[in-house]
């Protein structure tokens, strides 16, 4: 649920720099390490990662970092020689366009994305079915774009979900990118005209209607009464 009567007023596209925000608990299927494997492939961009957990030690640590989280030709085919075979983690570091903030407020995620062009969900899976994080509907709030991973909220290779599609609704990564392709595509977002970044804002500040605090609490309410209800408008009970 959020407070969409109090929304913030759109950030400036003039002010929004080529900077992008993700955060999130380092679980392994948030695959934070797909899109830290791309910031020393995307130096024109900023890249801001937020949160932490038990991937986010692996990831950083000198001493217990998994083999998954070292860069080599099986995870980054066009590794340069100074990246090959350090972690992951240290080349972002490197790369002189990455900082790790640890745990922020949801002040300073609202303060940090109203700067931003995006906010990138990592995240996907292929046992979850379509879902998609609270994060993505926080940025939208906000006023700014998403990009997230066609399995993360979809399920299917085309990025087209029930509530969130492709192209209206967030700017899509294919699961499976190269660090390459993945940083390249984050680029050529970046470049995206204001015509097309409002476009999909103005659809977006349409859908967190949905999400309104007030409609989800109505939804819990008709559900108790046994009524169709919720985004899909349906009823549906499991014996």
């Amino acid at each position: 649920p959020q407070d969409v009567v109090n929304i913030p007023a759109p950030p400036l596209y003039s002010n929004q720099e080529n900077k992008i925000l993700s955060i999130q608990t380092f679980k392994r299927w948030k695959r934070v390490d797909d899109l830290i494997r791309a910031v020393p492939h995307m130096k024109e961009v900023e890249t801001l990662v937020g949160g932490n957990g038990i991937e986010a030690a692996y990831m950083m640590s000198k001493e217990k970092c998994k083999e998954e989280y070292f860069c080599t030709a099986s995870y980054d085919p066009d590794r340069t020689p100074e990246m090959e075979g350090n972690r992951i983690w240290e080349n972002a570091e490197n790369s002189g366009n990455f900082k790790y903030l640890g745990f922020i407020s949801g002040a300073k995620r609202d303060e940090i994305l109203s700067t931003s062009k995006f906010l990138v969900d990592p995240s996907w899976s292929n046992t979850f079915g379509e879902h998609f994080n609270r994060v993505v509907i926080d940025a939208m709030r906000i006023g700014v774009v998403p990009i997230a991973i066609n399995f993360g909220v979809s399920n299917n290779e085309a990025g087209q979900g029930v509530v969130l599609k492709a192209g209206v609704n967030y700017c899509m990564i294919k699961k499976g990118s190269t660090p390459k392709q993945y940083a390249e595509k984050i680029k050529e977002y970046c470049n995206m005209s204001e015509e097309d970044y409002r476009r999909i804002q103005t659809n977006n500040y349409e859908l967190i209607k949905q999400f309104d605090r007030k409609v989800i609490a109505q939804h819990y309410i008709d559900l108790a009464l046994g009524k169709p209800t919720g985004y899909l408008n349906e009823l549906k009970t499991k014996t």
